[in-house]
């Protein structure tokens, strides 16, 4: 995210933080929520197995219901009708949250229509759709990776 606040500042005529001061206070408060605490809990889901591996789930449930009603309501965008600072933290776990829920046996947006709503925007945007990694190539890499912790 310091790439992206940095580009932010040198490109300030297309600013992906809100112009309002109280406005880029909270969107500077979800980044660094998605920063400090998603991402961990996020990535235990696949980094852990038997019960540590369901506690990781049922964190990462509570972190993306937090997400969905504070964040999301009826906007296309956690920023509005734009993508924000803040898309761009959560969509950079949304590609790799399905990723893994295709992996493991915990699908995370089941129970979240808006986010669900949120994630199809996201990656339908050009710019996110033109540079989203290859997603077997991805599978392959963690189900190998997670094979070598288990050997």
């Amino acid at each position: 995210m310091n790439i992206v606040q940095y580009i932010d500042e040198v490109w300030p005529h297309n600013s992906l933080l809100p112009t309002d001061p109280h406005e880029r206070s909270v969107a500077r408060f979800w980044v660094t929520f998605v920063e400090d605490k998603a991402v961990s809990v996020f990535w235990k889901t696949i980094r852990t197995s038997g019960e540590e591996q369901e506690k990781a789930f049922e964190e990462s449930l509570e972190m993306l219901r937090i997400v969905e009603e504070q964040c999301l309501g009826e906007k296309k965008f956690l920023g509005g009708d734009n993508i924000n600072i803040v898309d761009i933290a959560l969509g950079s776990l949304a590609y790799w949250l399905g990723i893994i829920a295709e992996i493991s046996e915990f699908n995370l947006f089941e129970k979240f229509p808006l986010l669900n709503t949120w994630i199809k925007n996201f990656e339908e945007v050009p710019v996110i759709k033109e540079n989203l990694a290859e997603r077997d190539e991805i599978i392959a890499f963690i189900k190998g990776r997670k094979a070598l912790r288990s050997s």
